[in-house]
């Protein structure tokens, strides 16, 4: 039997069975070894960052993964811990550090090879290590990471071999400006929570690190998935602490189930994810604990927290170097045509379907990146989307036709040069040099393609760009 059939294909399933099993075996080392508060806190913490960070195809990648993360965790940790301890009477100074810290950090963690997407996992791991949970001994917080690190080594060992694939994501200037607006917006968050005497300044720092995206409109809608999760997830949380933690002492077992199900939703839900977390760390609360009014502290600072950190976050996404959804889709625009052009002109390619395969994922991509332009601010009152959408449905329409003509297409000498005509237009297309005559050419198409849908789709993408000229004043 295939390891990966018996181990079934849901990366986050795999994810969250290690984090359980490795659960089950802390709960015994805790209660038998009779840990500490910190010490139990910073065990479970080693399971959750390395079972969620976890990559590689087989066991050998994962343990070098696991190394990696963990020697670069080893670190971080006493960098943030040194930096809380000795740095936090001159503020200027601390905040100055740590917003050079967490920049010089990211792009650092850029240039390592599946570490880059686990950047923000580290980068907390260090905010978190300037949290005093009640002990000032640094041994306290890495030696019980290590012995998560072992355990999940041992895990990965037993288990029978499956993959957890990598994906890559380009380091380029949109990143350093990304990397740039969020560590100004950890520093500043850092910074009201702790003038605020917030509960927890590290989590305003987790929203910023965890809802940034590539977009504003990505970023938003993240940010709404959060805050609605976090939201329902204290009133569901409170509601069970009350009736069903605190007097039945064996449901509490029940958080474990509840942070598996959060592991196991991460991709597929954000918001049942973190509703699910939320209700996880109400229950958490209860047993650290022992008043209602610290654990109310708790679990209303959880959600004040999450709302500074989203407010910052977007706030800077805004005002600094704001990256629009628009100029994504402008580019995979300019892809999709240039793929298109290359297709006809080297017509007789071996790799033509891979290339028409490769047009379709772009387009694909293009329009999925296209409905997070919704949740910008910018889309109620600006044209552009609702131009965007037409245009793009048009696109699809032509796209489909030429997916199934192509091979007609490609012996016609007449269509094939007015298709690479039509994509290399298109492709270069600037609005602000857009002529009258360009679309008349545009327009004239072969007498074999009159009357067609491909006609019909090139005609309302020519009514879209009048539109769209109209209404920006070209």
């Amino acid at each position: 039997m295939n390891s990966n059939n018996f181990f079934f294909k849901n990366i986050f399933l795999r994810k969250a069975i290690i984090f359980s099993l490795a659960s089950i075996i802390g709960i015994f080392i805790t209660i038998f070894m009779m840990l500490n508060l910190t010490s139990s806190i910073w065990l479970y913490i080693s399971f959750l960052f390395l079972s969620i960070g976890i990559s590689g195809n087989n066991k050998k990648e994962q343990f070098v993964f696991l190394t990696k993360f963990t020697v670069i965790s080893l670190i971080f940790i006493p960098i943030g811990y040194y930096l809380e301890l000795y740095l936090i009477s001159n503020l200027i100074g601390y905040y100055l550090t740590i917003f050079i810290v967490i920049l010089l950090s990211f792009i650092s963690l850029a240039k390592i090879p599946k570490i880059k997407n686990v950047s923000h996992l580290l980068i907390y791991l260090m905010l978190l290590s300037g949290k005093n949970f009640g002990e000032l001994n640094i041994i306290a917080y890495i030696l019980p990471y290590l012995v998560g690190y072992l355990i999940l080594l041992m895990i990965i060992l037993i288990l029978p071999e499956f993959s957890i694939p990598y994906k890559y994501k380009e380091f380029n200037k949109e990143e350093l400006i990304r990397f740039f607006r969020v560590s100004l917006a950890v520093t500043i968050v850092l910074f009201i929570s702790n003038y605020l005497h917030l509960f927890n300044p590290s989590w305003s720092a987790l929203t910023v690190l965890v809802i940034s995206q590539g977009t504003l409109g990505e970023t938003i809608k993240k940010s709404m998935f959060r805050l609605a999760g976090t939201f329902f997830g204290i009133i569901v949380g409170i509601i069970a602490a009350t009736y069903l933690f605190e007097p039945y002492e064996y449901s509490r077992f029940l958080i474990l189930v509840l942070f598996f199900l959060g592991i196991l939703f991460l991709q597929r839900s954000y918001t049942l994810s973190i509703f699910l977390f939320t209700i996880g760390l109400c229950g958490l609360s209860l047993l650290i604990f022992n008043t209602n009014t610290e654990f109310l502290e708790v679990v209303t600072g959880r959600f004040i927290d999450t709302l500074l950190g989203i407010f910052v976050l977007i706030l800077l996404e805004l005002i600094i170097f704001p990256y629009s959804v628009i100029k994504e889709t402008r580019k995979f625009r300019k892809e999709y045509w240039k793929i298109i052009y290359d297709i006809f002109v080297n017509g007789d390619a071996v790799n033509l379907k891979k290339e028409l395969s490769r047009a379709n994922e772009v387009l694909d991509s293009t329009v999925a990146i296209l409905k997070e332009y919704r949740y910008e601010p910018v889309s109620l009152f600006n044209k552009n989307y609702k131009y965007q959408r037409e245009y793009f449905a048009q696109v699809k329409k032509i796209n489909k036709i030429i997916n199934n003509q192509y091979i007609e297409f490609l012996k016609n000498k007449e269509i094939k040069d007015y298709i690479i005509y039509l994509s290399d237009f298109l492709s270069k297309l600037n609005l602000k040099y857009v002529s009258k005559k360009d679309f008349d050419n545009m327009k004239s198409m072969p007498e074999q393609l009159k009357n067609t849908d491909l006609d019909n789709s090139i005609n309302k993408i020519i009514l879209v760009y009048y539109n769209f000229i109209k209404a920006r004043g070209f």
